[in-house]
């Protein structure tokens, strides 16, 4: 069995991992600083780009302020106190590669701030082009009024958002607490590009970015935990990643195939935890009830707790919530109210240690269960469901990283492991009695069809990559990435009252991958403001398949192993002809893998191909990221141009109740992504976002025809927020937040099903107002404040009814920390 032997694997390698650290030098590195004389913020985050660490300021502290050049060989630390003389600024580690400056401590220093536990106030919105709000909380250190850099990791090294040559949008932790925010799919149409629907908590999700979007093969946008790649082998199958106490999250929008790899076809989600502060103890909790329209009491219970266990060597950071979600849909049958209530508890633990000024090392433990009796289907928040259809989920991840400084190249570890499984009951009872009757079953003998599956996942991801720093003109990163998974999953559907003499459907399938990828990046300043970037991966998956079926009591089984691979190059200009603006020329080439159909659903009379391969995506981008009157206004922009060709596409077979995936079809299209925000007067942010796309299929395949739209793939989207923040006393300050968001149309058009479904728009508002007193944050609420009742998902394939939409919830949150 894969569980035995490969976390039997996992965990010999986590422990080999940690077996290292005791015999790791801890001593301090010097590195060669080259900084010339400048303002004083300029040369702070040229300290940080040339040491790869997060050097966090208020903009406001440094204004004015003027550094001395630099040129020795110098310790992080020794660096920036030489900066800092005579300003009266002090710098405070807070994690191994996190440095604040702040003020001289005539205040104290604060505590973290944990995301959705407890946060201090911020200024701004979701930043997708200029760095707009602290990065300092969610690291550990010094609370800020003020908006600050954000430093993301997207090309796998620290840098300012605005430096980066790619569209990306950063969701901070003080972002995710001022929106009250539980999942990004809260918030999924305020970052340009991005849509999902869910079913329900723990539920088969799909995720889209950029028109990239489909009902079959595998998943086509990439996700990770940290580091660990959280993404299955099929469409539908994302984790429910709760946002509790995380650092941030990157949404890196188009291919991201070099430094990623399989599924980063329309773009990457990196899910970044917070990591423990190794000097100070400190805790919070959030309370939160609401009332639902027409439904029950929503309620939940998040907490973090922050431990030292060495100061300033190891700490330890754990989270926990729970979270009961109220239901809202009656069902009609069997005269129960509010059937669709579901509850959520999630547990993290993280270690991190610090190696000297050399390394990090950093153990990430994560469980999840889910659970909900009827998941939301209905019409009109009523169903008519003859049975439970309920969902159960149920995952672990563990994420074991090791960083360390090799002498001017920085070496990175990365174990992964991941355990999942789920369990639903849906009634398909109206999808199947139309097939009975056509086989002679008299009509009354069967009056009920339900349908059980499970599905068991398991994964082992690696990646080993080693990366210069500061080489001068030229730097490089190269690595190595193996994964390991394996998945069964099973079906049965079965009748009553009456016995049948045959199984309607059985189905147990057994999946196993073996994949790696070798893959490499280097930059090269062309000049000081001119910066050429070029990589690649090349992908090989090798592919087992084995599948028992029974259709009306006929039975079949299907074998089959094949290997799938891909050679995938980008190549990038970046323009920086000041610290404030951005330009960016974007080529990359996107990918995810191939698998197999079940050959026996022919017949004998049907060819079906036993594989279908791998389909590729070609993006052209160019883009804009600007900074005006002294971050007044942050506008981002992207134009893009898709061509995706051999589009994993599902296809029916005749007399048969599955379907198969083949190659065929080619979609292209335009698309643009824009995020702007501005802050009039201290204390307000006014925030928009953007994203249209007019991805078409421009030839026919067995279900579309030309002109036909991608599945799921929403064409336009919008939103707006306000957020303010002032004094209402010396010690009380006033919060009022409003966030609306507008999705349009979207499409599921398979004519080879007999289905052309319209996903209706929706226009979404939500409220907040509130006191923040000290420690304590008291903030009342509405979401869907219009009560929009348009469905998330109207029915389609088996699912008879819609997948509906939480009506109005009003309620109260409480945060504090200590």
């Amino acid at each position: 069995m894969f569980g035995r032997r490969h976390r039997a694997s996992s965990c010999a390698t986590i422990a080999a991992f940690i077996a290292t650290v005791p015999s790791l030098a801890l001593a301090e590195v010097a590195y060669k600083i080259d900084v010339p004389a400048q303002e004083l913020g300029n040369a702070l985050r040229s300290i940080g780009r040339q040491t790869s660490t997060n050097v966090i300021f208020e903009p406001a502290l440094v204004k004015g302020l003027k550094a001395g050049g630099i040129h020795a060989e110098l310790t992080v630390e020794e660096a920036i106190r030489q900066l800092l003389i005579g300003t009266r600024l002090a710098a405070r580690r807070t994690s191994a590669d996190t440095i604040v400056v702040q003020r001289e401590p005539e205040s104290p220093p604060a505590r973290p701030t944990p995301s959705n536990a407890a946060s201090s106030s911020a200024e701004s919105d979701v930043s997708s082009g200029g760095p707009q709000t602290t990065a300092a909380n969610s690291a550990g250190g010094a609370e800020s009024a003020g908006v600050e850099e954000i430093i993301v990791t997207a090309q796998k090294r620290a840098e300012s958002i605005q430096d980066v040559p790619i569209s990306i949008s950063a969701v901070t932790a003080d972002q995710i607490a001022s929106r009250g925010v539980a999942s990004l799919q809260d918030m999924q149409y305020s970052i340009p590009g991005l849509s999902s629907f869910r079913y329900g908590p723990g539920g088969q999700e799909y995720i889209q970015l950029r028109g990239i979007s489909n009902s079959s093969g595998a998943q086509t946008v990439g996700q990770y935990l940290d580091e660990v790649p959280i993404i299955s082998d099929s469409q539908g199958q994302s984790l429910d990643i709760r946002l509790l106490d995380m650092e941030r999250v990157e949404v890196l929008r188009g291919p991201q195939a070099t430094l990623y790899g399989e599924g980063s076809m329309g773009g990457t989600i990196r899910y970044i935890t917070a990591s423990p502060d190794l000097y100070e103890f400190s805790g919070a909790f959030e309370g939160e009830t609401g009332s639902v329209t027409d439904g029950g009491w929503d309620y939940k219970a998040n907490g973090m707790l922050n431990v030292p266990i060495v100061d300033g060597v190891v700490g330890a950071r754990i989270v926990a919530g729970y979270e009961r979600d109220a239901g809202w849909i009656d069902n009609d049958l069997s005269g129960e109210d509010d059937t669709n209530d579901a509850s959520i508890r999630t547990l993290r633990g993280k270690i991190a240690a610090k190696l000297g000024e050399r390394g990090t090392f950093s153990l990430l433990a994560l469980h999840q269960d889910s659970e909900q009796d009827y998941q939301n289907f209905g019409f009109d928040r009523h169903s008519g469901a003859r049975v439970p259809q309920f969902n159960r989920d149920d995952y672990e991840v563990y994420n074991a990283v090791f960083q360390y400084d090799l002498g001017g190249v920085d070496f990175t570890g990365s174990v992964g492991y991941i355990d999942r499984h789920q369990d639903r009951q849906a009634d398909n009872t109206d999808y199947f009695s139309p097939v009975l009757g056509s086989i002679g079953i008299p009509a009354g003998l069967v009056t009920l069809v339900r349908t059980r599956s499970s599905n068991d996942f398991e994964a082992l991801a690696n990646e080993f990559r080693l990366s210069s720093r500061n080489a001068g003109r030229l730097n490089w990163s190269i690595g190595a990435y193996l994964r390991q998974s394996e998945s069964f999953n099973g079906m049965h559907s079965t009748a009553s009252p009456a016995a049948l003499p045959f199984e309607i459907y059985v189905l147990d399938q057994h999946r196993e991958s073996s994949a790696w990828a070798v893959f490499g990046e280097a930059t090269y300043d062309l000049t000081d403001r001119l910066t050429l970037i070029v990589g690649a991966r090349y992908y090989e998956d090798q592919q087992k398949f084995k599948s028992f079926s029974e259709t009306f009591g006929a039975g079949a089984v299907d074998v089959g192993e094949a290997t799938f691979d891909s050679l995938n190059p980008r190549v990038n200009l970046r323009y920086m002809p000041s610290s404030t603006s951005t330009y960016y020329a974007n080529v990359s080439k996107g990918f995810r893998s191939g698998g197999f159909n079940q050959t026996s659903l022919g017949g004998g009379i049907v060819t079906i191909p036993p594989t279908y391969d791998p389909d590729e995506l070609w993006s052209y981008e160019i883009g804009s990221k600007q900074q005006f009157f002294g971050r007044k206004l942050d506008l981002d922009v992207a134009a893009y141009y898709n061509d995706w060709q051999d589009v994993q596409s599902p296809s029916i077979v005749p007399l048969a109740t599955g379907f198969v995936t083949i190659n065929g079809g080619h979609v292209q299209g335009l698309g643009v992504d824009l995020s702007m925000t501005v802050r009039p007067v201290r204390g307000l942010a006014l925030s928009a976002t953007y994203g249209w796309n007019n991805l078409e299929f421009q030839s026919a395949t067995a279900d579309k025809i030309e002109g036909d739209p991608v599945d799921f793939a929403v064409r336009q989207s919008w939103s707006a927020s306000a957020d303010y923040r002032a004094p209402l006393s010396a010690s009380v300050e006033g919060i009022i937040r409003v966030d609306y968001q507008h999705v349009g149309e979207a499409h599921l058009t398979q004519r080879a099903f007999g289905q052309v479904q319209t996903f209706p728009e929706r226009e979404m508002l939500g409220l907040r107002a509130g006191v923040v007193l000290g420690e304590l944050e008291i903030v009342a609420f509405a979401t869907n404040v219009l009560d929009e009742t348009a469905p998330l998902v109207p029915p389609i394939g088996a699912l008879v009814e819609n997948t509906e939409l939480q009506p109005r919830t009003v309620g109260v949150n409480v945060k504090t920390r200590f």
